[in-house]
């Protein structure tokens, strides 16, 4: 064939494909009306970001209208409440459904559900999740997995769980296959065939995308022409196949941000922190809550009225707030809020403890990477990674959205902020992050974690309190640290309500906990024993003698406090960790 005829046959091709799927283009409204009935299962996929504008809309349109949709999600967080407050929802199966941001806390619209029974809610990990999601894409019935055992969600979940002798005699977990009816996900862009392009880090995956039984409908920033889509055809996640709508929303993930990692073409927004905060400061007050989603969702008929309200400042500063260097403005603002030659504050002393045993623990068992969750179990990694990089270790920070090898940036505690992705060595998924470098064959990894309440055997609660009928905010990937990391260290304020002698809710187990550390003292399991000792506690107040420590730790915790032959006395915080920390922390959303 000459070559004038084949250049003349691919453009017509092109041409072609785009005419050919118009008909996939075409607005949230129409697509929600056309593709979502009732009793369906909803699946929100979780990358950096999330299709809020997609949850929004379904909101608007089944408000109240109790559709009993099961929502299926790897985290229910910020506005997202409102699928519960609205009525649409009859079950949610998840890792986290509370708040993120100002800190990882309960949400009461959530716990109101719980205690009342409105909405059922299924708990897995941040690894199981997209696992079981795998499997559906994969058309396996069941999958390996390495975690939840050991904790309440085997009971919980056991029609979806089983173990399994192989010929070698020995058992292995599986989990059911998971297989929404309807996923929605948000994108950088797709073309009218619906090709969806992400930028990394990629969370969960494509996998509930690909499992999904009736396909995909794309919320995208923009929508692109098939030449740009295969120029640009390595961060294409989601083929045309499976997707049903592809529908333009700029700004379509906010509040949560948007990573444009691999494409400057396109502009990032930051997590909008602000709308959070102001969220959280109505949601115990009905009167207020209800005038919050009537402004931000019930009489917003799309996503440019939405956009509208924001105004054009807002959506400028998140944009700017991306940026790579952000944090120095904002630090410069800031400063450290603090004094830094303040005395210490108990969590500051709690953090800088678990921060020098993670340390001590890295150089003495050869770690290779530290995974923290949110919270002061996080700052203290942050702190343990500082010292060990000026010591030229090479450990990395690790974070299971898909971040690997990163320097976390002052005056931003937020573990999964843009600016950090910046600094990332890699950026990769959940399943890699945390099947392989944390729990795989090959990792050595150390994990920090926090806990809502933690029993004499390392056990961590961070779900439910179910005889006070009290919903808390899920596993999240803690169980999955706790069942694959090498070891773990907790850090959780000392309490008579938090330190218990046997938790009723277990969820992540204790058994490769080896510290436990509060502000009053740090606990330690001795080798071959399960339960945990006294066997440190900080010099605060100076000087302070040892019998009168373990008598204000015996005073303060709800087990029967054993201390060690020869109890460790830890100096007090030096200048330079007290700068880091307040550095990382100025606004004391962690710290306070």
């Amino acid at each position: 064939m000459p070559a004038p005829d084949l250049q003349k046959f691919i453009l017509e091709d092109n041409y072609d494909l785009g005419l050919r799927s118009r008909g996939k283009v075409m607005e949230l409204s129409r697509a929600v009306r056309q593709f979502v009935r009732p009793g369906m299962a909803l699946h929100f996929t979780m990358h950096h970001s999330r299709p809020n504008a997609a949850i929004h809309e379904i909101v608007r349109q089944f408000w109240e209208k109790d559709p009993g949709f099961t929502i299926l999600s790897l985290g229910l967080t910020a506005s997202n409440f409102a699928l519960i407050y609205g009525k649409l929802a009859k079950k949610v199966v998840s890792t986290f459904v509370g708040d993120t941001y100002p800190a990882a806390l309960p949400n009461p619209i959530y716990q109101e559900a719980y205690r009342n029974g409105t909405c059922e809610f299924e708990s897995w990990t941040i690894l199981s999740y997209p696992l079981r999601l795998r499997a559906g894409a994969m058309g396996m019935e069941w999958i390996p997995i390495s975690s939840v055992f050991g904790s309440s969600m085997e009971e919980e979940n056991k029609k979806d769980l089983c173990k399994v002798r192989l010929p070698d005699g020995n058992e292995i977990g599986m989990a059911r296959a998971l297989r929404p009816d309807l996923t929605f996900i948000h994108g950088q862009a797709a073309d009218p065939e619906g090709n969806v392009l992400l930028c990394p880090p990629y969370g969960e995956g494509i996998y509930g995308a690909l499992a999904s039984r009736e396909g995909v409908i794309a919320s995208v920033e923009k929508v692109v022409s098939p030449e740009f889509i295969r120029s640009h055809s390595h961060l294409v996640r989601i083929p045309s196949a499976v997707v049903k709508a592809v529908c333009p929303a700029e700004l379509g993930a906010h509040p949560a941000g948007l990573s444009n990692y691999g494409l400057p073409e396109f502009p990032a927004y930051a997590d909008d922190y602000e709308f959070m905060v102001d969220l959280r400061k109505v949601i115990n007050d009905p009167r207020a809550l209800r005038e919050w989603v009537e402004k931000w969702i019930l009489s917003c008929p799309d996503q440019q009225e939405y956009l509208t309200r924001l105004g054009r400042d807002r959506v400028l500063y998140l944009k700017g707030r991306s940026n790579a260097d952000s944090w120095v403005s904002d630090f410069r603002e800031m400063g450290l809020g603090e004094n830094p030659d303040a005395p210490p504050s108990g969590l500051e002393l709690m953090a800088v403890m678990a921060g020098r045993i993670i340390e001590e623990q890295v150089k003495k068992q050869g770690h290779h990477t530290i995974l923290a969750g949110i919270g002061t179990s996080n700052l203290a990694a942050w702190l343990a990674a500082k010292a060990l990089k000026s010591q030229d270790n090479p450990v990395s920070l690790i974070a299971e959205v898909g971040f690997y090898g990163y320097d976390p940036c002052p005056a931003d505690p937020f573990i999964f902020n843009l600016r950090n992705i910046h600094t990332c060595r890699m950026l990769s998924q959940v399943d890699e992050v945390m099947g392989l470098f944390m729990g795989g064959a090959n990792a050595r990894c150390i994990g920090s974690l926090g806990a809502g309440q933690v029993d004499k055997l390392g056990n961590i609660n961070t779900t439910k309190i179910p005889e006070k009928k009290l919903y808390l905010t899920g596993p999240g990937g803690g169980n999955d640290v706790a069942s694959m990391a090498r070891e773990v260290v907790v850090s959780a304020p000392l309490g008579k309500r938090r330190y218990i002698d046997k938790l009723n809710y277990i969820s992540s187990p204790g058994d490769r906990v080896s510290f436990v550390v509060s502000d009053l003292a740090v606990f330690g399991k001795d080798q071959g024993k399960k339960e945990l000792a006294m066997i440190a506690y900080p010099d605060c107040p100076a000087g302070i003698k040892e019998e009168d420590a373990i008598r204000r730790v015996k005073e303060a915790c709800g087990f029967e406090v054993k201390a060690a032959p020869e109890l460790r006395r830890i100096p007090p915080p030096t200048r330079e960790e007290i700068w880091r920390l307040r550095s990382f922390d100025p606004k004391k959303q962690f710290l306070s």
